[in-house]
């Protein structure tokens, strides 16, 4: 795709300048006019055949995923700064709907009537038998902008045509949320002492189950009051990874209560082991995925509390739900309550997905307004 732009410049014999950029083969055109009209003119009429008289760049959107995307997001896994998973969800996003519609096209051609065409297919295109979600499509658009993005930042294109695109998901489903004292219940009913202080840790502070998992004795500062958060436990590899954004390296801190519950924890922890929640057969490991959630399920069951099958979530991960709406109900200034769980200065999902127990008639507090307990 063609960029032009129109501008003045002072003091020449032919002061209208239209200056188009030719994408990816790095090339900039000059034209001049004597006035603002005879180039309106010359855009209207003429710029296409001047145009077709340019050599364009050969490259198709194909050929550069291949020779140079692709490979660039497999050197982010392998720094660590990319899940394989997610690599692997995106390269399906484009054998199976991108490349169908915009394997060969000319990648500084790209525009919005092609993301117009992809969409048209998404929408009549079956898939194991199966027409595709909305939530399907927008996230194959979403891995053509990140796409875009990329090619944008190498000249490839100069535009950004997924913006603004037009689809809208459906409403998402509520996230199970446990009130305040279900969590005190489940807390109270966990029988491993290791298992009791992590599932209190995450209500406290909203921090994710493989940055728990990832937690060393060094990244609490007991004198200071911090607790620093900058790994995390890639339970698919089970090596030690970094966070999943740049947004989740914080430092938070901690009330006294919290720092107090650490230090007699710490009383039931090894002395051969780095970390906070070691394994119970390696001190050189944390603590596995499946035994944190087995161990959290067992709780559930002997505390009583209800798990609602109709809403979407997982047991685990709602501790981080409850911490999230719970300050927020506490009217946590909304730029703190992002910094405390990693979220972006530009996330949505700290107002959109976590706070609705706020306004829900299922209130989180009750009248007592009753703190978490460590049982």
């Amino acid at each position: 795709m063609i960029e032009y732009y129109l501008n003045e410049l002072k003091n020449r014999p032919k002061p209208w300048r239209l200056r188009m950029w030719l994408g990816s083969s790095g090339k900039v055109k000059n034209k001049f006019f004597k006035t603002k009209a005879l180039a309106k003119n010359f855009i209207a009429n003429d710029m296409e055949k001047f145009i077709n008289t340019i050599d364009m760049p050969k490259d198709t959107l194909s050929s550069i995923y291949k020779k140079e995307y692709l490979p660039y997001r497999s050197m982010l896994v392998e720094r660590g700064e990319l899940r394989q998973r997610s690599l692997t969800t995106e390269k399906g996003h484009f054998d199976n709907y991108i490349f169908p519609v915009l394997r060969d096209i000319q990648l500084a051609t790209l525009s919005k009537k092609h993301v117009t065409q992809l969409i048209d297919y998404c929408k009549t295109h079956k898939h194991y038998g199966k027409f595709i979600s909305t939530k399907t499509i927008i996230n194959v658009i979403k891995s053509l902008g990140v796409f875009c993005v990329w090619c944008r930042k190498h000249e490839y294109i100069t535009t950004h045509p997924t913006e603004d695109h037009g689809l809208k998901q459906n409403k998402i489903k509520k996230k199970w949320c446990p009130t305040i004292e279900e969590v005190n219940l489940l807390i109270q009913h966990t029988e491993n002492p290791r298992d009791k202080f992590l599932f209190f840790l995450m209500a406290y502070t909203g921090i994710d189950t493989h940055e728990a998992q990832a937690l060393q004795k060094s990244d609490f500062d007991i004198t200071y009051g911090t607790l620093n958060i900058n790994k995390g436990w890639d339970n698919e590899n089970h090596v030690m990874g970094k966070t999943k954004t740049e947004y989740r390296d914080r430092k938070i801190s901690l009330d006294n209560n919290l720092v107090k519950v650490y230090i007699e924890h710490l009383k039931n922890v090894s002395l051969e082991t780095e970390f906070v929640f070691p394994s119970d057969n390696n001190v050189n490991k944390p603590v596995g995925y499946s035994v944190i959630n087995d161990a959290l399920k067992k709780a559930y069951t002997r505390a009583k509390i209800h798990w609602n099958d109709g809403q979407a979530g997982n047991k685990l991960h709602a501790l981080r739900h409850f911490a999230i709406s719970y300050y927020r109900h506490k009217r946590m200034d909304l730029v703190k309550l992002k910094e405390l769980v990693g979220h972006g200065p530009l996330s949505t999902l700290t107002e959109d997905t976590y706070t609705h127990n706020v306004t829900e008639e299922r209130d989180m507090l009750p009248k007592s307004n009753s703190l978490l307990m460590f049982h």
